[in-house]
C-alpha cells in the first residue's frame, strides 16, 4: 500500500516520498557550514589584499616640495629604512584636478647607525604639477615594470 499524499498549508497535494519535509537539523547544519566557508573566504581575501598592498609601512615624514619649472617637482622627505633592507618610497605629483602626472619608486638604503635618511628627489612630470607627495614607504620592492629611481645612499 502506498503512503498517503502530503498536504501543504495551501491545500495542494504532493506525491508521497518526494517532497517530504526536511529536518531542521539538516537545514541548520547546512547554514553553519556555509557560514564557516564564507568567513574563511573573507579572511583569505583580506590576507591576500594585505599581502598585495605590501603589508607594513616604513616611517616617513614629508618635509616639503618645490615646483621647479614646468616639468620637475622636487620632493624632500625623511625616511627610516629597516636596518636589514631598503625602504621603497613612492614619490608622486598631482595636478590641480587631482590626477597623478608623475610617479616613481625611490629605493632608500639604511644608514649604518639606523637613523633617518633625508631624501631630496627630483621627479619629472607630464603636465603642470601643483603638489608633490610621498604617500608611503614599504620594505618590499614595487611590482616589476613600475618606474624606479636610482638608490639613495645615506
Amino acid at each position: 500500500m502506498l503512503p498517503a499524499p502530503i498536504e501543504d498549508p495551501g491545500g495542494r497535494r504532493r506525491p508521497p516520498g518526494r517532497y517530504d519535509q526536511r529536518s531542521r537539523a539538516a537545514s541548520r547544519s547546512l547554514a553553519v557550514v556555509l557560514s564557516v566557508l564564507f568567513v574563511a573566504f573573507l579572511v583569505s581575501l583580506s590576507w591576500l589584499l594585505y599581502q598585495r598592498s605590501g603589508g607594513e609601512q616604513v616611517p616617513l615624514q614629508l618635509r616639503g616640495y618645490e615646483l621647479v619649472g614646468d616639468d620637475v617637482v622636487v620632493v624632500e622627505f625623511d625616511v627610516t629604512p629597516p636596518a636589514d633592507g631598503t625602504a621603497w618610497c613612492l614619490v608622486r605629483a598631482r595636478q590641480a584636478s587631482g590626477e597623478e602626472i608623475g610617479a616613481e619608486h625611490v629605493p632608500v638604503l639604511p644608514r649604518p647607525d639606523g637613523g633617518a635618511v633625508r631624501v631630496r628627489h627630483e621627479l619629472t612630470v607630464r603636465g603642470e604639477a601643483v603638489t608633490g607627495e610621498v604617500p608611503r614607504c614599504r620594505p618590499v620592492p614595487p611590482p616589476a615594470g613600475e618606474p624606479t629611481a636610482e638608490p639613495v645612499s645615506p
